[in-house]
């Protein structure tokens, strides 16, 4: 009986385990997610901050050009991360 009762243990010990080391692989596909949707939320924020400049203020056209580009590259950056963000 007591052999039983032991062997009980150790199988339920193995599958605490276990869900352990699956939980705690989860934990870092969220943590690795998180940081993800922060860098994304960080780059469209300055996305945000470089439209609010082209509509506010007065730009040469090499300054101008200067600023869309770096918009364009924030865009293109922010789809990237949405992207592995997604998939």
């Amino acid at each position: 009986m007591l052999i039983i009762i032991l062997s009980d243990l150790t199988l339920l010990i193995d599958n605490i385990e276990a869900l352990i080391d699956r939980l705690k692989s989860r934990l870092e596909r969220v943590k690795t997610r998180k940081r993800r949707l922060t860098r994304l939320e960080q780059k469209l924020r300055s996305m945000r901050a470089l439209a609010v400049k082209i509509r506010d203020e007065d730009y040469g056209e090499n300054e101008k050009d200067e600023v869309v580009d770096r918009y364009e590259e924030l865009r293109e950056e922010a789809e990237e991360l949405e992207a592995k963000i997604e998939g």
